[in-house]
């Protein structure tokens, strides 16, 4: 990604950076249709505190209110995705987190819809929370559940956690309509 596509950069903050084992935190650098990891695994606070600098001398740096890994289904209820949610101040930005790490949209939550909980998903037993939204006329469902894959020698293995509570999403988004 060229800087002159580079819009904003986020900081996921210490809490997400202790919570994935220090693989995240400062990493993602957003354009308008795809975003970038920044791979700062391992490095001390010192050096992430400069490269945080360096990237605010080209970008405004952002930190979320709040954060979710997410999976993003059509009206139909086909996955579109797994992704990451972001809530700023006075927008919501819903990436794509694997292959092509589109960025689905970055609304003003004031141009968000119809945002209301649904009924829960269900992977196996594991019950896993939802809500909907609409934004520029296109409905978007967010299930608060997240697969990881892993990959080794001898195969893959999958797990599902759950990422959230669809109420707590619902009333971060209605109180900025």
């Amino acid at each position: 990604m060229a800087w002159s596509e580079a819009r904003f950069a986020v900081n996921e903050g210490e809490e997400y950076l202790r919570a994935s084992k220090g693989k995240e935190g400062l990493g993602h650098v957003f354009g308008d249709t795809r975003y970038i990891r920044l791979h700062l695994e391992g490095l001390p606070p010192e050096q992430r505190t400069q490269i945080e600098q360096a990237l605010a001398e080209h970008m405004p740096v952002r930190r979320p209110r709040g954060l979710t890994l997410m999976t993003l289904f059509d009206p139909n209820g086909q996955m579109v995705a797994r992704g990451r949610l972001y809530l700023f101040d006075n927008e919501l930005l819903c990436a794509e987190n694997r292959g092509e790490k589109r960025v689905f949209f970055y609304a003003p939550l004031k141009d968000l819809r119809y945002v209301k909980q649904r009924a829960p998903f269900y992977i196996g037993r594991l019950e896993c929370e939802a809500f909907t939204m609409t934004y520029k006329d296109k409905e978007y469902v967010v299930m608060l559940g997240y697969e990881t894959t892993i990959a080794s020698g001898i195969g893959r293995s999958s797990h599902w956690s759950i990422t959230g509570r669809a109420a707590d999403w619902v009333e971060a988004l209605q109180a900025q309509e």
